[in-house]
Order: C-alpha cells, then structure tokens, then sequence
C-alpha cells in the first residue's frame, strides 16, 4: 500500500507510515469488558473484579457511575480502593439540617430534629451503604401512621440527596385521607356566641378570619387599622421550645391584607400591645372545651380555619378570593383541604337536581 501523504509503499495495514511518520488510520478503540453488577438494596451497584491478581469490590452510586468507576480501574486510571461511604444515616441528616439552619424556618427546624431522635431510631447509626431502605420503612410502618413514615421519609430523602447519594426506590405506607372537623355556618354562629368574653375570644376571632396560629399569635395592634388586618410576620416556635418571632410569614401568598368581616373584633381590640396573649400551645385545648360545652366539632384553633374557607364557600366565594383572603398558595389546596361542601348545601344542590328533571314525570 502507498502512503497517502509521502506515497513511499509501505506494508499493508500500517497504522503509521515508516518513511514520513503520519497515522495513517485512527485506533479502533478497545471496550474494556467489565463484569456485571448487582443491584443493592441501598441504591447502589456493585461487582467483584480481578485488579493485578487481586480482587476487589467495586462500587457506583448509579448504574452509570459503576461502569466509570469500573472501566478506570481496570484500565489502572484509578485507585481500587472505591469503597461505600463511610456515612451513618443520623450524620448525613445532621448535616443536612445544619446545612439550611440559617434557611428555613425555626419550627420547620425544629420539626426536622424531632425525627432526627425519633424516627428510624434502630438506623441512625448504621452505615448508609448497609442499610435495606424498605425494611427500614417497613419497620417504622409498624409504630407509626403512614403520613408520620412519610414525612420522616422526606428528611431521610433531601439528606441523602444533600450527601450526593441515590435516593432509593421504596414503597411508602398509603394513607387514608381523614375528614379534619370544621363548623358550619350555623355552628359558626353559635360559637361565637358562647366564645363572647371569653379570653380566647381574639384567637378565635382571628382564626375565623383565615389566620394561621403563628399569624395570630405575632399580631398587635398596630396590625388593625383602615378596616384591615394586616398579616405580614409569624411567632413559632424553635428547638428549644421558644417562642420567637419571625420578620415574615409562612410563605410569600400568606402575607396579606384581611378585611374585618366580624365586627365584634375592633369591640374587643386593645389599646396597645399583643391582641392575642393566650400561649399558642392551650389555645387548642380552650378551644375544644367551648365547642365539647356546646355541642360543636372539636376542632380546635386551626379548625377555625377551616371553617372560615368553608363559610366562603356557603357564601358563593370564588376559590381565588378564597385563596387570596386566606393566604394559601395554589387553589389546589383550597380545594382539597379547605373547602368542605355543608350537608345543607349538599341537600339543596339534589334538590335543585331534582326540580330540574320534573319534567319527565310530568
């Protein structure tokens, strides 16, 4: 054959050419055979292989990964030594909450270090890379309601995904959606009537106009004025069990202005100071002890709530004002959780139904 560049003839099936130097063809790259992994319970994937005449362990924390971390310690580009992390799973959540410590809110903090001590209590000190996640599930699944497992779930999740490990595909308890109490309108009535001079009248006043227990329990007076409640900070509380206060709401929908719609609240507006001075921590409690006297659905402080989305909807709101009075951030939550439709109404939409087919019997 000729040399396409110097055309001196050279052996047939040179790469290079022996009298100008050129390459003549590109090398066919070679696949490096690696064996085939197994899957972990964790996530990760895993074979045996033979470096140098020694066998090792090697290691991926996704499919792709191990081929890499595969192919360049066979090929000596790498260190065999490709160990799992040693991690235990109550490290890698605390390293996540420490890492948006200064981020999210107290409570939401202080939330997170509760299941830090409290869920998957047998785990928290075994090593990320041995730990079957679904028998870890499975067993909390046994102590606990399934929207506890999955809310623990969560945090396990984001600080997995914070330490750069897979998150692993798990099979969550199902929850049963429950029915939250709520007073209708009529009851709504009577509560507020047996709530009258009552030191717990404010809150409850306030949680009827859509405020949050954090919204409520940070208002002053200096927070009613031209009409308006305006909602524009919180007070929750931290992981030391106190009380602080928090320069803004829950989230960016829930800083708001109210209109007062129960006359009764500028009767009982103070001078000065905190228009809420009952702790946050009883107001349930009193609450449900005025509703138990009466007759009413206990439904505690954030009840009110409820019931005020469910009023509006007696009163022919649309979801969007509902939405934009109370604070809530998408109408999808309105619906699903807010808005309960009133046996009453429920009645005389089948009756409106039913005048409306007449007709075929007459």
């Amino acid at each position: 054959m000729k040399c396409k560049y110097c055309k001196s003839i050279i052996e047939d099936g040179s790469l290079f050419c022996r009298f100008c130097g050129a390459q003549l063809f590109k090398a066919q790259k070679q696949e490096t055979p690696i064996p085939k992994p197994k899957h972990l319970s964790n996530g990760r994937w895993t074979a045996q292989m033979m470096v140098n005449g020694k066998r090792c362990s090697i290691y991926g924390a996704t499919f792709e990964q191990y081929e890499i971390n595969a192919r360049a310690i066979k090929a000596q580009l790498i260190s065999a030594k490709n160990e799992p992390p040693r991690l235990t799973l109550g490290t890698a959540i605390d390293r996540y909450i420490a890492s948006i410590a200064n981020v999210l809110s107290p409570s939401t903090i202080r939330g997170y270090n509760y299941i830090r001590r409290g869920r998957f209590a047998g785990y928290m000190d075994k090593l990320i890379g041995d730990i079957n996640w679904q028998q870890m599930v499975s067993d909390e699944a046994k102590k606990f309601a399934p929207h506890t497992v999955k809310n623990a779930w969560g945090l396990v999740s984001v600080s997995l995904s914070a330490a750069g490990e897979p998150i692993p595909n798990i099979h969550l308890p199902k929850s049963v959606k429950k029915e939250l109490p709520f007073l209708d309108y009529k009851q709504i009535q009577v509560f507020l009537e047996a709530v009258k001079g009552n030191p717990i009248e404010p809150a409850a006043i306030l949680a009827l106009h859509s405020l949050r227990r954090s919204e409520l329990a940070a208002l002053t007076v200096d927070d009613i004025s031209g009409g308006y409640i305006h909602v524009n900070k919180a007070s929750v509380m931290n992981d030391g069990n106190v009380f602080v206060n928090k320069p803004t709401t829950k989230t960016e929908a829930s800083t708001r202005d109210i209109p007062i719609m129960i006359p009764r609240l500028l009767e009982i507006t103070p001078k000065s100071g905190k228009l809420v001075t009952i702790p946050e921590t009883s107001l349930r409690d009193r609450i449900n002890r005025i509703c138990a006297a009466n007759g009413l659905p206990l439904v505690g402080c954030h009840g009110l709530r409820r019931s005020f989305a469910s009023l509006c909807y007696h009163l022919g709101w649309s979801e969007r004002m509902v939405m934009q009075i109370g604070g809530w951030s998408t109408l999808q939550t309105v619906h699903d959780f807010y808005i309960k439709l009133y046996d009453s109404d429920k009645d005389q939409n089948v009756k409106a139904m039913k005048d409306f087919y007449k007709f075929t019997t007459e």
